[in-house]
């Protein structure tokens, strides 16, 4: 039954039904000895105690286990432990050591001293004993249940109510707690419980067990400050677990591949963590092939991510919903239609299934943009809603695009699709619903006063909660781009200062839109102004703050590219090169396009992004220099070569929505 369930498990969909089959077993076990003695001799026993082991640490399983099994019995059906201090080499062939050997290295290690870095904590036990105190342990682990009403911070105060009593809970616990708080913000409380398990670690703890609750606080406390951000910290705890002979867990490699998005090839720093986990003799579950396959799916490195997802088959790890929504995505983006499709079926057909938004919102921009085809669009579209799949924001812009851009243009339909955003009470209206309809209006309608009547009019909109919220950037990247195309030079440089007074902090998709404005206009001056005045990031790092916040399928919010404090710089995107390589070309000046990717080059960007950049200056029919000096454009061949350019694709240089 287990095994038929293992991709939901791991998902940790059944984490909450988990905790309570084994309370349910405790108590059962406790009441009736005949029926715990039946289950003693159960042949399932170490699955079990593997799936506890795998979803909630070795501790917490050790906690559940006892209660029902003992002492004795747990120590034999738990998974063996890894032998921290073999070779690279045996562990990559994944040599292993049983709890209970002789030869356990618990008896040699010592606790590493306490970060210099680390503060002291009110909540830290200095020299006085704390005791384990199992309820406590209960109540607090009770934050990470599904819909608990245990939050993470009331689980906090049971843990300093428990310490000023003298109680404690278990390291491996605090941990999963300190996790939590770091994916809220709470960083001064995650800092404190960190500084208490170290505490508890070498005051309460026996010596033989100090190793393994040791790894699991700096395991937590590396996924801790990933999610707070902090990735030189999480490199120092990284460096201290290999340090003391032992590797993260693979969460802890998923999550630093995850946080991993400040750099101009995420990719690669993605397989290199990757490598080095498997290296370090660490069995990828999951969440990590997920992670990974997904970096390697947003870099268009669809031979290796589908490498992996052979691989992980190969391994017995079940393939998921997430999985299969990040190798078709992976196989969309460069341009592979027959893998992407035949995978979809493939996720379709399995009796695990689990349909998510994601795989058909890939599916639905595939034939929006690379292969473009509205009866592909709302066949997937029907395929969402046949599997009773709620549409998301993303999903309805896709819609708006589809009815807007692609030929036969349908105004109306598109208008039907807005109203019906407007009326669905689980998504809101967004900005890029609004960037879509300015530009159907405005480009693709050829009615520059319906689509300036609808910028007008969000601030007064009934799906507009304050009317006195900022325009965001994507809007004024649509009507920008619409003016820049359908409207004069004045009207284009009367709407860039409007922009300006009303305090919105550009992206480098709305310089984008100005320079290729004013390089069709003839005023390369003003496009090379606007291309200087903006900055490059540290080389190697990706450009912040043009992109929102995102979440994870989770709820939680991924860090963010931002800069640390409020800057009215904006930094350079792959494509603000390529805009002003255009704009030098259609003013006729090769030589300074020739020096415009010569700067990109010392970006270091990944290979690909600099060698389509490299195409427009080798090809001119990729220049598109004579669409640039047209005041109207024809009709595109593809629906939305005449969109904005962080409009066309969001996921060519921004994460998933």
């Amino acid at each position: 039954a287990f095994g038929k369930l293992r991709s939901g498990i791991d998902d940790g969909e059944y984490d909450d039904q988990l905790v309570r089959y084994m309370e349910d077993f405790q108590n059962l076990a406790t009441k009736n000895a005949a029926y715990a003695e039946a289950f003693r001799s159960w042949h399932d026993m170490a699955a079990l105690a593997n799936i506890l082991v795998d979803r909630f640490g070795r501790e917490r399983a050790t906690i559940m286990l006892v209660g029902v099994w003992g002492d004795s019995q747990t120590s034999k059906i738990l998974p063996p432990i890894r032998n921290p201090a073999q070779s690279n080499d045996s562990a990559a062939e994944g040599t292993l050591v049983s709890n209970t050997s002789s030869s356990n290295p618990s008896s040699s290690f010592s606790i590493p001293p306490i970060p210099e870095t680390m503060s002291p904590s009110a909540l830290s036990p200095s020299k006085v004993r704390l005791e384990i105190d199992h309820e406590l342990c209960r109540l607090v682990s009770n934050h990470a249940r599904y819909q608990s009403n245990v939050t993470a911070s009331k689980a906090f105060d049971a843990v300093q109510t428990g310490v000023s009593r003298g109680s404690c809970v278990h390291p491996d616990i605090l941990g999963g707690l300190l996790v939590a708080l770091a994916r809220e913000g709470g960083e001064p409380k995650a800092r404190q419980l960190y500084m208490l398990a170290q505490g508890i670690i070498a005051h309460t703890i026996p010596r033989k067990s100090q190793q393994y609750h040791w790894l699991a606080v700096e395991n937590s406390m590396l996924i801790a400050c990933c999610h707070l951000g902090h990735l030189e910290e999480a490199g120092m705890h990284r460096a201290r677990i290999v340090e003391a002979g032992m590797s993260p867990s693979s969460d802890a490699y998923a999550t630093m591949i995850s946080c991993s998005k400040d750099t101009t090839d995420e990719a690669l720093v993605a397989r290199n963590l990757f490598d080095e986990s498997r290296a370090m003799g660490v069995k990828p579950n999951l969440f990590l092939f997920n992670t990974i396959i997904s970096k390697l799916s947003k870099a268009r490195k669809a031979e290796m991510a589908l490498e992996l997802f052979k691989h992980m088959k190969e391994m017995d790890v079940t393939p998921s919903s997430v999985t299969y929504g990040a190798i078709i995505n992976a196989c969309c983006r460069v341009g592979d239609a027959e893998s992407a499709e035949t995978l979809f079926l493939e996720m379709t057909s399995m009796p695990s299934f689990r349909p998510r938004v994601p795989p058909y919102n890939t599916m639905m921009q595939f034939h929006l943009t690379t292969v473009p085809s509205r009866e592909k669009v709302l066949y997937y579209y029907r395929c969402l809603l046949a599997a009773n799949v709620p549409p998301s924001s993303h999903t309805y812009k896709l819609l708006l695009d589809t009815y807007a851009t692609l030929s036969p243009i349908d105004i109306p339909a598109m208008e039907r699709v807005f109203a019906g955003i407007c009326a669905d009470g689980a998504v809101t209206v967004q900005a890029t619903h609004w960037a879509s309809l300015i530009v159907a209006y405005g480009i693709h309608g050829d009615n520059v006063r319906k689509a300036m009547e609808t910028f007008e009019s969000i601030s007064t909109h009934p799906s507009t909660l304050d009317p006195n919220i900022a325009i965001e950037a994507v809007v004024w990247e649509a009507i920008l781009s619409v003016i820049s195309k359908r409207g004069t030079l004045e009207d284009l440089e009367s709407m860039r200062q409007r922009m300006i007074q009303s305090g919105a902090h550009p992206t480098a998709y709305v310089n984008n839109v100005l320079i290729e404005g004013f390089a069709r206009a003839g005023e390369i001056g003003k496009a090379r102004e606007i291309f200087d005045s903006m900055g490059d990031s540290v080389t190697g790092v990706a450009a912040p703050n043009n992109h929102p916040l995102l979440l994870t399928s989770s709820g939680h919010v991924k860090p963010a590219t931002v800069t640390s404090a409020p800057t009215h710089v904006v930094y350079r995107e792959p494509s603000t090169y390529e805009a002003m390589i255009r704009a030098e070309l259609t003013a006729g000046s090769k030589e300074a396009a020739e020096g415009v990717i010569a700067r990109m080059g010392d970006r270091r960007y990944p290979v690909p992004v600099y060698m389509r950049a490299r195409a427009i200056l080798d090809d001119p029919s990729v220049s598109h220099a004579a669409a640039m000096t047209m005041p109207y454009p024809t009709t595109p061949a593809r629906g939305l070569a005449m969109m904005p350019t962080s409009l066309q694709n969001p996921l060519s240089e921004a994460p998933m929505p």
